[in-house]
């Protein structure tokens, strides 16, 4: 038997060419099945031989994988004839008791013709059904903003997921809510009533309000309790309950009162500057304690500067230049006082600066470097009269009766004679005129 394989996966032998088989699915394409269960799939394998072809070609059938939560059975072999789709079941029988997405794979081979068919079949099992909490998960902070006037509310959404293992019916949880650890706060379910199939999730959303006149900031608790109302299979908790702690802020803050200002000259500079000063709010209740005051320019809304205590200053003013400051209170969250008063806002016309200071320090500086320089020609003074000194000590001439003693010891030629010691006193002459006595 010749066997020649080309690319195209054809195989020939003698005048009868082989070619590479197809397996597929017939039906179903899928499955669902519930614990203990069994489906059954049909799938063809058809040949691609061409007419000279009579004999038919034998093929195994292996399952892959195999594993304990189920089982798969299918023939061992399959004889195939040309031009004749060969059929055969696989039956699927189920194991395990959670829920899963199973898939096997269906192969068709000849070791002979070096051909290989395969396809995958899928199967999802739904394990016997168990009752679980399910989720509740915040998908919006948890943070609500209380403005004065009207009550304040918000609306937050929440997702709820039913873990129940698909087998299990649709359950409908009842939706409470409760606040506590303050007054004035009412909260209330979009829903009273919530179906969910095994599985599925749904929006959920629970709106916060808070009566007029809250004192914030404070925080509170809002519980959101899902419930099965069927209360099936009692002996498994099908109910969950979810805190979710909601920050309330301060009303928004109120602008500071008696806002003055002050002109002085800083010290060493040619500018005037102003400080500002201001009082806070004065009822608590009405306002929230401030975290920093920010200091605009009224006219463009510039923002000039922040600060933390009751003052602020603006150096740098231009003479005869008119500035409008508008101070508005800041609180920990970053909300402002409402700009819309006029009472936080004042206009400054900018003075000529008081240069008083200024000339006495020049002044001051002008007279102590008159004085340094001063005893600075004192002292050079001093070092030139030193040294012209010196050099005029080095050149002085000894008067002309200068006289000095030598003392001469003479020594006779006689041995024994002793030494005779001669005192003379000689005239100190002058070098020019003893030469021009020499001469």
């Amino acid at each position: 038997m010749e066997h020649n394989a080309t690319k195209e996966a054809r195989v020939q032998v003698g005048s009868c060419v082989r070619g590479q088989p197809t397996l597929s699915l017939y039906s179903p394409a899928s499955s669902t099945i519930h614990y203990g269960g069994t489906t059954t799939f049909r799938l063809a394998l058809e040949p691609d031989d061409n007419v000279i072809c009579s004999s038919s070609v034998t093929y195994t059938i292996t399952l892959l994988p195999t594993t304990a939560s189920f089982v798969v059975s299918a023939p061992a072999t399959l004889s195939v004839t040309p031009y004749a789709p060969a059929t055969f079941d696989v039956t699927f029988t189920s194991q395990a008791d959670v829920d899963e997405n199973v898939t096997f794979t269906v192969v068709a081979t000849n070791e002979e013709l070096l051909f290989r068919a395969e396809t995958e079949v899928r199967v999802l099992v739904h394990g016997p059904c168990k009752l679980r909490p399910p989720t509740i998960t915040p998908l919006t902070p948890l943070f609500l903003t209380a403005v004065a006037g009207p009550a304040s509310h918000g609306t937050y959404f929440l997702n709820v997921t039913n873990n129940d293992l698909l087998a299990c019916p649709q359950t409908t949880f009842a939706v409470t809510t409760t606040s506590f650890n303050v007054l004035g706060v009412t909260t209330s379910p979009s829903v009273s009533t919530l179906p969910l199939a095994a599985g599925a999730s749904a929006l959920l959303s629970v709106s916060v309000s808070v009566a007029e006149n809250t004192q914030p900031p404070m925080s509170f608790a809002v519980v959101l309790q899902l419930s099965d109302l069927a209360a099936v299979q009692q002996q498994v908790a099908h109910a969950t309950t979810a805190q979710m702690t909601y920050t309330l802020d301060c009303h928004q803050p109120k602008p500071p009162t008696n806002v003055t200002a002050t002109q002085f000259t800083p010290r060493f500079s040619l500018h005037t500057a102003v400080r500002l000063r201001w009082y806070a709010c004065a009822t608590p209740v009405d306002c929230c304690a401030p975290a920093a005051y920010d200091v605009y320019d009224a006219e463009t809304g510039h923002l000039i500067g922040e600060t933390t205590s009751r003052e602020f200053t603006h150096e740098g003013l231009r003479e005869g230049h008119t500035y409008s400051y508008a101070v508005r209170v800041r609180d920990s969250i970053g909300a402002l006082s409402p700009d819309d008063t006029c009472s936080h806002v004042l206009a400054v016309t900018a003075e000529a600066p008081d240069l008083t200071a200024f000339g006495l320090l020049v002044g001051l500086c002008v007279g102590l470097s008159l004085v340094v320089a001063v005893f600075a020609s004192i002292a050079v003074l001093i070092v030139v009269c030193v040294v012209v000194r010196r050099r005029q000590g080095r050149r002085q001439v000894q008067p002309h009766d200068e006289t000095r003693a030598v003392r001469a010891t003479r020594k006779h030629n006689s041995n024994n004679a002793p030494a005779v010691t001669q005192s003379v006193t000689e005239a100190y002459v002058p070098l020019d005129e003893r030469q021009r006595g020499e001469s």
